[in-house]
């Protein structure tokens, strides 16, 4: 059945516009998952885990990392013009706290969604550029997560705003600290972590460049400094990247 299945929803989705509205419809359903049916989510396996200590509901770092590749696919497929709907989706779908409560994930989607916008568009690689995407990933980021809070949204990185810049840093400087603690926490850890890395950084030269796959390095990146989870970001990204490079090579030759 699942092999039928996949075969079905490839003759389905053969074309750019089908595939990208069935990505975008994929984010959707997710969402209202999130928000109708939170114990789906809590008993799902790959997502949170209650059993550890850890959050039972919303996103995780994992979760969001492996939303990146449908989300990113979904806007380039769809056009420059459905770049915003689909980037206004996947950050609600994320970082709003009735859904994922993943602030993290809102600069994470943001920055993604920015950088392929500009590659779209044809905008040349520079640290003017690279500056600007920055200034504006942190800005509409903090936009989204106060518009969640003006609605009554409740999260960490709400919390951390509420407290102003110096909330934010110290968010973020115990983030780092978390960060380095699960990096180093044994030898296996850092293996792990520079092979992700180094397949990372392998995807990047590869020809011809693509859009997609640099607006999913760059937001892995975002993600390395705003999650506290560099392991499994880096990780479950290489994964990302791969399979990304793997679609995107199947594309070119169908």
């Amino acid at each position: 059945l699942t092999t039928l299945g996949s075969l079905g929803g490839a003759r389905a989705l053969d074309s750019r516009l089908r595939l990208g509205i069935g990505l975008a419809g994929f984010l959707a359903l997710f969402g209202v998952v999130l928000a109708v049916w939170p114990e789906v989510n809590a008993l799902a396996i790959i997502g949170p885990h209650p059993d550890s200590g850890g959050r039972f509901y919303g996103v995780t770092n994992l979760v969001e990392t492996l939303l990146l590749v449908p989300a990113l696919v979904s806007g380039a497929l769809l056009g420059v013009r459905w770049l915003l709907p689909i980037g206004a989706l996947a950050v609600l779908v994320v970082g709003a706290s009735r859904t994922g409560a993943d602030g993290g994930g809102v600069l994470v989607l943001v920055a993604g969604f920015l950088v392929l916008g500009a590659g779209l568009l044809g905008a040349r690689p520079s640290l003017r550029t690279a500056f600007l995407l920055g200034a504006a990933t942190v800005s509409l980021g903090l936009v989204a997560v106060g518009l969640d809070a003006a609605l009554g949204g409740s999260s960490h990185v709400v919390d951390a705003l509420a407290d102003g810049p110096a909330g934010l840093a110290e968010d973020f400087e115990r983030r780092m600290r978390l960060s380095a603690a699960v990096a180093f926490d044994s030898p296996l850890s850092v293996l792990a972590l520079l092979v992700s890395l180094t397949i990372l950084a392998l995807l990047w030269p590869l020809r011809p460049r693509s859009p997609v796959r640099t607006a999913l390095l760059a937001a892995i990146a975002v993600s390395l400094l705003a999650n506290d989870a560099p392991t499994k970001v880096a990780g479950y990204g290489a994964l990302a990247g791969l399979t990304l490079v793997a679609f995107e090579h199947t594309r070119r030759h169908a």
